[in-house]
Parts: structure tokens; C-alpha cells; sequence
């Protein structure tokens, strides 16, 4: 039987962490670049903290009179915002559900959770993800339809991979490939097996998890409808490569990943990666046609934060500083709706082109709040990373950019560069 307790680990936080405090914390950083912005997370933390109370209800009169009052003065909080803002829109659908009928409300609003978590999931949010992935399986008071669990547990290997938190993923992976097997989908299984590669990747086993993504794009192949899968699988084998060294396998893997994912949001988070891989080996042209076309065709905020940051890149790296600023400029006017690693990235970005311009003062003054946010939240990788640059930043000249790789680029890079280029061609039409 599949219940929430098999998943009481991977849906687990921090002993030290505040609940719901993920959504606190980006109201206060929305404050005063956004201030509608600011009131969504701060309405999203409201909308929590009533299915909080509706999953502690006895069903007494005492309890309905305060979801009532409840509901009502969350409402009343929201009821400004923009009706096209979709993040409004997924807590305005937790809001309603939890008012409706107590006839079925359970289940209307763990409906309404899985959508605002798939949400935050394309936004880059992991955390914040994951607390309302919680609430959703709290929702569910006894055994899950197998197929139902598969999904909740392979969302919770996903976010779990996404913030680092291996051991976790490995037990909602498991669990997700027992429920596809009890479910018989075949398509689910091989999700809940590229957690494996995820895992070892993340553990630094590369060897196993290339093995391991190999062994679910062969299997994938085999199946015709598949495909999508063996896109995720290609993605990750991708990922797997760049770890190992291999930057152009690299970028081929991640091309076919490319060519076979069907998803708007989910192909444009992959041109991201090709974009990034491409400036690193100096191919800056068709590094920049892969960042405008993200830029002109995604709507998810973390996609596009992470496109412009790469645009901030490649302009600094040339001397381009117009370009710079006006890429800056627009991703700090995103940045607010970031993940903590997603501000800290950016404002890191934006020191490494400030130096390149000469500007060692500023771009300092940013790496030490990025560093201050990292300690904030234990981002141990992001804080030891910036604990050296500043140790070195007066031991070289930021302010020249890195020279490109000499030398004709190999043919399969030149071939990619090629596409990529044909591909921004044909989008401004």
C-alpha cells in the first residue's frame, strides 16, 4: 500500500528551518523592487498556512468559523493582485478549494497544491517546491492510487536531486519505481531510474551514472512513445559529460535532449545549458542565439533569469558593456522571484562583469552580499566559491576577458553552432 509515510524522508526539512519560511523570505526580498510581487509570496505564505489549519480541522463548528475567517482575510489580502499573474492564480486555486464544500475539500486542494508546485518547479524554486509538495502529500489520509503516488514521489526525487539532498532522492526514487511497476507504466519507471544517474552524479560517481543514463537511453529507444523520456535521459547524460570533462559530448547529448522534449518551458531550460556550453568553449555567436531565443520565448522567471545571466556573460567577455547593463537590468528586475542560489548566482554574475569593466569596487561590494547570503543559507559550494575570489581579486585583472579557444572549432561544435544560428534566424521572422 502506498501512503504518504513511505515518503516521510524525501518530503522531510531542515530541523532548523522555519516552516514555509521559503516564501517569507522572498516577500521580503521582492520589497521594494516589486511590490506586487512581494504581496503573491506574501499571499502564497498565507495560503499555506491555511491548509495548515484545514489539515489540523477536527470538522467541529468552532474549526469551520476559523477556516471561514481565515480564508476570508487571505482572500481579502489577494484580491488586488493582477489576474494574469500565474503564480496569483495557482494560490488563488488553493484559497478557493480550501473554502469549498467539506465534501471532496481535501482533495480539491491537494489538486490545487501538485499545480502550484509543478509551478514553482519551472520557476527554479526547489524549496518552496517541495514545502507545498509537502502539504499536498499531508493532504492524503490514506493509501494513494499507485500512479498518483509515482507522480508525487518522482516530484519529490526531482527537488530533492535539485537542492542537493541525495539520500532523500534516493528514497522517493525507490519509491517512485515501486509504484510504476504496481502501476504498469513503463514510461514512469524509467523516470524513477534516471534518479539513479542523478544521484550518483551528484556524488561524484560519474563512472555509475553514466553507466546507469546509458542503460535508460537504450531502454527508452526501444519504446516509440517514449520519447520524452529519452530526452530527460539524454539531459542527463549530458550533465554527466560536462562533469567528466567532455564539454562537446556534452553539447551533443544536450542537442538531442534538445530535439526530443516536447515541453515549451523544459526545451528552452535545455537551450539554456547548450547557450552555457557554448560561451565556455568560445563559441560566443551561437552562445547569444541560444540566449535570445529563451529570452523571446519563455515565460517561467528562472529560465529567463538564467538566460539573461548568460547574455551578461558573453557581452562582459566581449566588452560589450550597453549589452551587459541592459541584461543586468532586466535579471534584477527578476531577481526577486529567484531561489536564494538564483540571487546569489546573479549577483555574482554581475560582479564578474563589473570587474571586467574595471569596476573592482562594485563588483567586490557584490561578491561579499552574495557571500553573505550564501552563509545566510548554507550554501557551503556558493560560499567557499566566493571566499576565494575575493582572497584573489587583487592577484589578477579581472578586467580582460578571457581569450577564446584557439583554433578552428571541431567539426560536430561548428555543426551545432550552425544549427543553433538557423534556429534564431528562423525565430525572428
Amino acid at each position: 500500500m502506498f501512503t504518504r509515510k513511505r515518503l516521510v524522508r524525501a518530503l522531510s526539512q531542515r530541523a532548523d528551518e522555519q516552516q514555509h519560511a521559503s516564501f517569507l523570505e522572498r516577500a521580503q526580498a521582492e520589497r521594494g523592487e516589486n511590490e506586487a510581487r512581494g504581496r503573491v509570496a506574501l499571499g502564497a505564505y498565507l495560503a499555506t498556512r491555511l491548509v495548515d489549519r484545514l489539515l489540523g480541522s477536527t470538522a467541529s463548528a468552532d474549526d469551520e468559523d476559523a477556516i471561514r475567517w481565515q480564508h476570508q482575510t487571505t482572500r481579502e489580502y489577494l484580491t488586488d493582485l493582477p489576474t494574469d499573474d500565474a503564480e496569483a492564480n495557482c494560490v488563488s486555486r488553493i484559497i478557493d478549494a480550501a473554502a469549498g464544500p467539506m465534501d471532496g475539500r481535501l482533495g480539491r486542494v491537494r489538486e490545487a497544491l501538485h499545480r502550484y508546485s509543478a509551478f514553482l518547479e519551472r520557476e527554479d524554486r526547489a524549496a518552496e517546491a517541495l514545502d507545498i509538495l509537502r502539504l499536498a502529500a499531508a493532504s492524503s489520509r490514506g493509501a494513494i492510487h499507485p500512479a498518483e503516488f509515482c507522480e508525487l514521489a518522482l516530484s519529490a526525487g526531482r527537488l530533492n536531486l535539485a537542492l542537493a539532498r541525495p539520500e532523500q532522492a534516493a528514497d522517493a526514487f525507490l519509491a517512485a519505481e515501486e509504484a510504476a511497476r504496481e502501476a504498469a507504466d513503463e514510461g514512469a519507471l524509467l523516470r524513477a531510474r534516471l534518479g539513479e544517474p542523478g544521484i550518483a552524479r551528484l556524488r561524484g560517481d560519474l563512472a555509475r551514472a553514466r553507466a546507469a543514463v546509458e542503460h535508460v537511453i537504450r531502454e527508452a529507444s526501444t519504446h516509440p512513445g517514449l520519447d520524452p523520456v529519452t530526452g530527460d535521459a539524454y539531459a542527463e547524460l549530458g550533465a554527466v559529460l560536462q562533469c567528466s570533462g567532455q564539454p562537446i559530448d556534452a553539447l551533443r547529448a544536450m542537442y538531442e535532449a534538445f530535439a526530443r522534449t516536447p515541453g515549451s518551458d523544459e526545451r528552452m531550460a535545455i537551450l539554456c545549458r547548450l547557450g552555457e556550453g557554448l560561451a565556455g568553449l568560445g563559441e560566443a555567436d551561437a552562445a547569444q542565439a541560444a540566449f535570445d531565443l529563451v529570452e523571446a520565448s519563455v515565460i517561467s522567471s528562472g529560465i529567463r533569469v538564467r538566460a539573461l545571466l548568460g547574455s551578461m556573460d558573453v557581452a562582459s567577455s566581449r566588452g560589450n558593456r550597453l549589452a551587459f547593463e541592459r541584461a543586468r537590468a532586466e535579471a534584477r528586475g527578476l531577481a526577486g522571484r529567484l531561489s536564494a542560489e538564483g540571487r546569489i548566482n546573479f549577483l555574482h554574475q554581475s560582479a564578474v562583469g563589473l570587474a571586467r569593466f574595471g569596476q573592482r569596487g562594485r563588483a567586490a561590494a557584490a561578491w561579499r552580499e552574495a557571500l553573505a547570503m550564501a552563509q545566510a543559507h548554507r550554501l557551503t559550494g556558493w560560499e567557499r566559491t566566493i571566499e576565494r575570489i575575493i582572497a584573489h581579486l587583487g592577484e589578477c585583472d579581472p578586467a580582460a576577458a578571457p581569450d577564446a579557444p584557439g583554433g578552428d572549432p571541431a567539426p560536430d561544435l561548428a555543426l551545432l553552432s550552425a544549427d543553433l544560428r538557423q534556429l534564431a534566424a528562423l525565430a525572428a521572422r
